[in-house]
């Protein structure tokens, strides 16, 4: 099972979100299932890989030429160097089984409604699943919510995303999501 997961790449970030990402890495790793993610070792995202390989899982990067020189990540397993932000996310989304969204800025809400909007056009049927630490994303699924509401976003949107609170109820979906495959 390939998880791709989107999040920060601030260090500034709050513990509550590193705590979760930790998390997440290390059951992403005890399970012996792949981490795919952006490649960088700063912020969620090199908390997140770092549990993965600690805990025994693989990692994937995929990285923009542009980053190269920004990013050494030594626990990367597989690393992709790419061309643009588009050809990262295009990548991301081939290797992926399912996505999970942590706290992150504009480059994880870009990453995750490109997933979305995708899965509306029916380019994949795979699901992003908000990991809402702390209800860091209440705000954007009743955004979401809301466009449905309002017919400026078809109502089938609903079946692309799930709103999980914790990562034993994230890792739940995944694990059910592994034994239908």
């Amino acid at each position: 099972m390939n998880v791709c997961v989107f999040c920060s790449s601030s260090n500034e970030i709050a513990e509550v979100y590193r705590e979760d990402a930790r998390l997440l890495g290390e059951v992403i790793g005890k399970k012996s299932y792949t981490l795919v993610y952006g490649g960088a070792n700063m912020g969620l995202m090199q908390e997140c890989a770092m549990a993965v390989k600690l805990s025994g899982g693989s990692v994937i990067g995929v990285i923009p030429d542009s980053f190269r020189k920004k990013v050494e990540q030594k626990v990367l397993d597989q690393v992709f160097f790419v061309g643009s932000l588009a050809e990262r996310k295009e990548l991301m989304m081939e290797y992926a089984d399912v996505f999970v969204a942590l706290p992150g800025g504009i480059g994880t809400l870009d990453e995750v409604f490109e997933v979305l909007a995708l899965a509306m056009i029916d380019n994949h049927h795979k699901k992003v699943l908000f990991l809402n630490t702390h209800g860091y994303y209440t705000h954007l699924v009743a955004h979401i919510e809301h466009s449905i509401q309002e017919k400026c976003v078809h109502p089938a949107m609903k079946n692309s995303y799930i709103v999980v609170n914790t990562v034993d109820e994230c890792m739940a979906y995944i694990d059910k999501e592994n034994v239908v495959k």
